[in-house]
C-alpha cells in the first residue's frame, strides 16, 4: 500500500529518534524497532527507523501440540521456500522468538523452539508469567 501511495503522492515516513524510540518501546513493549532501508520507497533515500508489531501467528490453545509443532517444523525446515512467498514471510525467523513478549506461546510452538535451540530459560519464566495473567483474567 505504501509503495502505491508514495508513487502517487509526495509522502515521507518520519524516522523516530533514539530518545523517543526508547520511550515508545518502554510504554508499548509489544512493538519492535524496524529499520526500513533507504531507497525502499522512491521518497525515502535514507534508512528510516520506525516501530512495528512483530509478525506472529496466533493459535487456539485447543489446537493439538503436534499440529503446531509440525507446522513450525515444516516452515523452518523449508525456510528458503517459505521466505520466497513475501517479505513478511522472510521476516518471520525462529531466532526472533524472544521478540513476541506479550503473548503466551502454544505448547507445540515451545516444543519446536526448544528443539531449534532458541527457547531459553528466560522465555520459560516469561511464559509462566503470561500464563498466570491469562489464568487470573478468566
Amino acid at each position: 500500500v505504501w509503495s502505491e501511495l508514495s508513487r502517487a503522492h509526495a509522502m515521507r515516513i518520519l524516522s523516530i529518534d533514539e530518545v523517543h524510540m526508547k520511550k515508545i518501546l518502554e510504554q508499548l513493549p509489544y512493538l519492535v524497532e524496524v529499520v526500513i532501508p533507504g531507497n525502499t520507497y522512491p521518497s525515502e533515500p535514507d534508512d528510516v527507523h520506525v516501530v512495528a508489531a512483530p509478525i506472529f501467528w496466533g493459535a487456539s490453545a485447543d489446537l493439538p501440540d503436534s499440529f503446531v509443532y509440525y507446522l513450525l517444523k515444516t516452515i523452518f525446515t523449508n525456510y528458503e521456500e517459505w521466505k520466497s512467498y513475501g517479505k513478511q514471510c522472510a521476516d518471520y525467523k525462529a531466532k526472533d522468538v524472544d521478540k513476541i513478549n506479550t503473548v503466551a506461546y502454544h505448547a507445540g510452538a515451545i516444543k519446536y523452539y526448544r528443539e531449534a535451540g532458541v527457547w531459553t530459560r528466560a522465555l520459560d519464566e516469561r511464559q509462566e508469567k503470561l500464563l498466570a495473567i491469562v489464568k487470573a483474567s478468566r
